[in-house]
């Protein structure tokens, strides 16, 4: 076996990848649609400004057989450039924060045949090369590849770059619903007050009207389904924040684009629940090897606290995927977050991994980091004063 790497850096070349990388990522049973072809290249049509980034897509061959992909891209221009330099990421990470596509658990995409192989040659490349200066990797699984490759090949050859420094760290977590046979094993999982609610709004839901949930079919009605969740997303949240992350142009362009390529293939969707036609309330997920990733949702105020629509809504998802013997996964979220009462969803912990040629660069960015959460949490301390002194 000989194996070589080539270097993707081009559009055109990226394109052209599609068949190859769509046979990998589905022998790699590890990897989420957030890995796929489809995602990786939709985001980078979007976000993909060469005055900021490079493609630097890695890609291991036997003969030309494609055994290895390590879908990265090299951030030129960013707010931490003087501090940390050129920073390596994977693809589909690095947008604005106003245009957050939040790509999860990504993951290098390896053939089961020759993986420890094609992982050693990968880290071999990256860490005799000078194209980069800073590595950050965020939103990492515990069973991810990458993490597991960095530790392994760093501990095994403790000499290959004295001056490499990493870190890893739990940057949040991943709620999951715990897997069961039917709906009402789950109904059963929930807490009494919130047992109690599903059965009295459902069973009100049902009394009022003709209740009915439908579904993205065809790329004919995707504009509109995503025009109505991004209505009532706005009606949801308007009062709440600051920021409504459907209004950012480019976030919209995105989905766009990525409904009309995952919608035909059964691995996306937007489902609403009506009353009588009337729509409630919608969530739009993600889906592909045995999970369902909960991505957004929304509901209009008006009977929301009549029917808790959302709340139906999503229940009954979380009871159809368990049936089908699927993961239905909440994705990332801040500890304690209401998915684990309201529910029952299990916390799983993320990862970030970094590391720098040199180590100072880890230094500053971490003192750095320090200093805004400080500022954050002062903030959020005076605005806090200030909403109780005007209430009072």
């Amino acid at each position: 076996m000989s194996l070589r790497v080539e270097l993707i850096n081009s559009v055109e070349a990226f394109k052209q990848l599609k068949t190859d990388w769509d046979a990998l990522y589905e022998q790699c049973h590890h990897c989420t649609i957030f890995s796929s072809w489809d995602w990786m290249f939709t985001w980078w049509e979007v976000f993909g400004d060469e005055s900021i980034r490079e493609l630097y897509i890695l890609c291991a061959y036997d003969d030309n057989e494609l055994l290895g992909i390590a879908p990265f891209q090299i951030q030129k221009k960013h707010l931490l450039s003087l501090v940390v330099g050129r920073k390596l990421q994977f693809i589909g990470v690095g947008e604005a924060d106003e245009d957050n596509i939040l790509s999860e658990f990504g993951d290098l995409i390896l053939s089961p045949k020759k993986c420890k192989e094609v992982c050693e040659l990968f880290a071999q490349i990256l860490f005799s090369n000078n194209d980069w200066d800073f590595a950050d990797f965020n939103y990492l699984l515990k069973s991810s590849l990458i993490l597991q490759f960095f530790k392994g090949y760093t501990d095994k050859n403790k000499g290959v770059k004295a001056s490499l420094k990493s870190q890893i760290s739990v940057s949040g977590v991943r709620y999951l619903i715990p897997e069961v046979d039917t709906f009402d094993d789950y109904h059963q999982t929930l807490g009494k007050r919130w047992a109690k609610m599903y059965t009295k709004k459902n069973r009100k839901l049902e009394r009022d009207g003709d209740v009915r949930i439908s579904q993205s079919e065809s790329i004919e009605n995707i504009e509109s389904d995503l025009k109505a969740l991004a209505d009532m997303h706005r009606s949801r949240w308007t009062k709440r924040t600051d920021h409504l992350i459907f209004d950012s142009e480019r976030f919209y362009q995105f989905h766009q684009k990525i409904l009309k390529r995952l919608v035909p293939q059964g691995k996306a969707y937007i489902r609403t629940l009506s009353l009588n036609n009337k729509p409630l309330a919608a969530y739009y997920a993600f889906t592909d090897k045995a999970q369902v990733h909960y991505y957004q949702s929304g509901f209009y105020v008006e009977k929301s606290n009549l029917y808790s629509p959302l709340f139906i809504l999503i229940c009954k998802e979380i009871g159809s995927t368990n049936e089908q013997n699927k993961v239905f996964d909440f994705m990332y979220s801040e500890a304690n977050s209401y998915k684990k009462t309201q529910y029952a969803a299990q916390a799983q912990d993320v990862y970030r991994l970094m590391w720098a040629h040199q180590g100072y660069r880890l230094t500053l960015f971490n003192i750095l980091k320090k200093i805004k959460n400080k500022y954050e949490e002062m903030c959020g301390y005076i605005d806090a004063h200030l909403k109780k002194k005007k209430l009072s």
